[in-house]
């Protein structure tokens, strides 16, 4: 189980197509911070994926979340941006995201990634 904090509903399914065919499943969040956090910690994903540019689910303050709680901190998450957005990587690498890349690299390895 995969947990995606994505709200473009292209790459969305781009993201539900490739599990598909990975046979994974992706459970798209789209609540507060809070009640993702709560959703993260009872579904307990092998990895997040986070749409850094997802601004109104709030990506970077969940992954801080996520980083400080026992129930969640071993999590692997992996976050993606334009590339151009040198202060929005800083500030996710402060977060504490495992992973972060350009959208267009992250799509080229998204089967690898699941």
């Amino acid at each position: 189980m995969i947990v995606a904090i994505v709200d473009d509903l292209i790459f969305r399914s781009k993201l539900s197509a490739t599990a598909k065919a990975k046979h994974a499943s992706v459970q798209f969040l789209s609540g507060s911070v809070e009640q993702n956090l709560e959703k993260i910690k009872l579904l307990q994903p092998s990895k997040i994926i986070l749409d850094l540019n997802a601004m109104k689910l709030e990506p970077l303050k969940l992954t801080q979340k996520i980083k400080s709680s026992s129930d969640t901190l071993a999590i692997p998450t992996i976050a993606f941006l334009s590339h151009i957005q040198a202060d929005l990587y800083a500030a996710a690498k402060a977060a504490g995201c495992d992973i972060i890349m350009p959208r267009s690299e992250f799509v080229k390895e998204l089967e690898n990634l699941l």
